[in-house]
């Protein structure tokens, strides 16, 4: 049984507010502030949606 765990806080704030058993939850501070960066081919389909 695991009673905690570090992971991406993005990741974790989206997951926990999917769990509507409540079985999931974020608490503190984030530790570390950084950026995203996500590369796609040039023509790839997915570029637009994600630019929004």
């Amino acid at each position: 049984e695991i009673h905690a765990f570090l992971y991406d806080a993005v990741v974790l704030d989206y997951l926990s507010g999917q769990d509507d058993e409540c079985k999931l939850r974020v608490v503190g501070n984030w530790y570390a502030m950084t950026g995203y960066g996500i590369g796609f081919p040039k023509q790839s389909k997915f570029k637009d949606m994600i630019n929004k």
